[in-house]
């Protein structure tokens, strides 16, 4: 698989919806080539909605959204799960099931009738628990896990799935500052040294400016600004989608924006001042 020719999405003036209740109308938003591209806002603003659009999980009212050109729609289903990976933000594994037993579940889409299981699953298996950390509790059952430890395990399975891109919802939910770190700099490293495009909706701001490469920054179910983070993070910016005053500094350890709080932006007794 060459993953220097990973596939880019795009969503082009989408409507979506959940029933009769409309999250976001005429959305256009685009995960580059090789991007490592982080969705934020705040909650309830359509960053994970907007993610199940682009897993196929949600199709849309109006509008489409494409991969490579083609409509996701009239991909195959298992042609779409060879090409995107999704880990959604709530994910449930069967009673009983292990840690490898799981991550092996990623290596479905490669299977069929004339190619079963191979040396191949077993690699791919296996060098994902290990990229994730897991290879003390590989023989664990999931449900016996901490919160953070499950997650890790699902995100092994779905680099276990390689694709060349990658859809996670909230990865760093459960996890301790430092697993979080973990987590951030793996993903940074598939993405830099491995060329795989991944596409996160993180809720740290901050974490979002150190390591992703493109950023789409949401409020109310619209994109108030796509771009680089150091190009469009700016004090304005933190203002109008989180509602809330600060300063934009320079991260003294890697250069990225660093957003420093000063208070939430209205005129209550709450917003601090200096």
């Amino acid at each position: 698989m060459n993953l220097q020719t990973a596939p880019r999405l795009e969503a082009q003036s989408v409507e979506l919806a959940y029933g009769k209740s409309v999250i976001a109308r005429d959305l256009s938003v685009t995960v580059p080539s090789g991007s490592f591209t982080a969705i934020v806002g705040p909650n309830a603003c359509g960053k994970s909605t907007l993610l199940q659009a682009l897993s196929r999980l949600l199709m849309p009212g109006r509008g489409d959204v494409l991969l490579d050109g083609r409509a996701i729609s009239s991909i195959p289903g298992k042609e779409f799960a060879r090409s995107v990976g999704l880990m959604p933000q709530s994910s449930v594994a069967p009673d009983g099931i292990t840690v490898t037993e799981l991550v092996a579940c990623g290596r479905y889409p490669h299977q069929n009738l004339l190619r079963q299981w191979s040396r191949a699953d077993e690699q791919a298996v296996a060098s994902a628990i290990e990229a994730t950390g897991m290879n003390d509790l590989a023989g664990r059952r999931v449900n016996e896990l901490s919160g953070g430890q499950r997650q890790r395990a699902w995100i092994a399975m779905v680099l276990a799935q390689e694709t060349p891109l990658l859809l996670l919802d909230e990865p760093t939910t459960f996890l301790d500052i430092a697993h979080q770190m973990e987590l951030m700099l793996l993903l940074e490293r598939l993405n830099r040294e491995r060329g795989y495009t991944i596409a996160a909706v993180l809720h740290d701001l901050n974490q979002a400016c150190r390591h992703a490469t493109h950023m789409i920054a949401m409020r109310g179910g619209r994109a108030i600004a796509e771009g680089k983070p150091a190009d469009i993070v700016t004090e304005s910016l933190v203002r109008e989608v989180f509602g809330l005053d600060s300063i934009i500094i320079e991260d003294p350890v890697v250069g990225t924006p660093l957003v420093v709080p000063r208070g939430l932006h209205d005129n209550s007794d709450r917003t601090t001042k200096g």
